[in-house]
């Protein structure tokens, strides 16, 4: 994975130890900072991260995630398929269960139309967290739905609009 390739937002919604205190010791061109000056929670930082990134694809890495190499081969189908959503499975990490890997599970990467997407799968195994999925920054821009700020898991009707929407949703068995 060339990180060099690769445009970094960190959004820091006003946490206690600001973001450029614990990155200082990185100095890279590619690594952008963005501080709230109060707490807005996830969805207004989802917001500013997309407000400004100039990047083909996003990726949306929370403080708790965990990024895979998987994901080199994720962004890859991006670039070359240049779907509107990429599919990806992921690992959830809990305290209540063991790690399992999470999301679709088949033999062969596979493409769909939104509209197929969410009449085959939403009722099956569908996880509207943000974590498996990489969007198309140009899809995004048209269908623009903001994140609702000011609550807890904001993520899941993002995430279920935009699949609606999508023309090409491609799914990858690569855990990211």
């Amino acid at each position: 994975l060339d990180c060099a390739s690769f445009e970094f937002i960190i959004i820091d919604d006003c946490s206690t130890i600001p973001a450029e205190n614990t990155l200082r010791s990185i100095s890279a061109n590619n690594l952008k900072i963005i501080r709230h000056s109060c707490n807005k929670r996830q969805g207004a930082a989802r917001n500013t991260g997309i407000r400004n990134a100039k990047g083909d694809y996003i990726a949306f890495v929370d403080s708790d995630d965990i990024v895979l190499p998987g994901i080199s081969h994720a962004l890859n189908i991006a670039a070359s398929a240049q779907p509107d959503i990429v599919v990806c499975q992921y690992i959830k990490h809990s305290n209540i269960v063991d790690e399992s890997v999470c999301g679709f599970n088949y033999c062969d990467d596979l493409v769909v139309s939104g509209k197929t997407f969410c009449e085959q799968y939403l009722n099956t195994s569908v996880h509207f967290c943000i974590c498996p999925y990489i969007f198309n920054n140009s899809f995004l821009q048209k269908t623009y739905f903001p994140f609702t700020e000011s609550v807890f898991m904001e993520d899941g009707d993002w995430v279920a609009r935009h699949l609606f929407y999508a023309k090409k949703i491609y799914i990858s068995n690569s855990i990211i």
